[in-house]
């Protein structure tokens, strides 16, 4: 199906990578990595953005929103107290466990620069392991053919 999404978007898409890099055939990751159409490790991983809820509540991400990290007007009111909760030790603690590597697999993985493990959230659900017996269920969807 890629090469039918590749032609219908004249090249101009990217996917959004929640599973580990490891899951997906060798020759496709690199295909599109080098054409610049996946985008892996997300903002909670690579620690560039803040993601705020609907009541100002502060979320490590996107799919985490039942994790409410801080408050705006309890935790912090302004630029300078925001920055300043983001250096304490509270936070420090959080993000530390959360960016933490999935499995003892990753480490020293070449691939994990590219993908941080996948998904942070997909953790909050599935083990290591459970994702990467997903790969032979979605084998097919996670080949090339070319």
């Amino acid at each position: 199906h890629y090469d039918e999404i590749d032609q219908a978007t004249q090249g101009r898409f990217r996917l959004g990578q929640s599973f580990p890099a490891c899951m997906w055939d060798q020759d496709f990751l690199e295909h599109i990595y080098s054409k610049g159409q996946m985008s892996a490790v997300c903002c909670l991983v690579r620690g560039s953005g803040l993601v705020f809820d609907t009541d100002l509540s502060l979320l490590p991400c996107n799919p985490m929103t039942e994790l409410k990290i801080g408050k705006y007007g309890v935790d912090f009111t302004d630029k300078d107290s925001l920055v300043e909760y983001l250096h304490s030790d509270k936070l420090k603690k959080i993000y530390s466990r959360l960016r933490g590597i999935p499995s003892i697999k990753c480490k020293g993985c070449k691939l994990f620069p590219r993908c941080g493990g996948g998904c942070v959230a997909q953790y909050t659900n599935y083990t290591f392991d459970e994702l990467m017996a997903l790969k032979e269920e979605y084998k097919e969807m996670l080949t090339w053919k070319k």
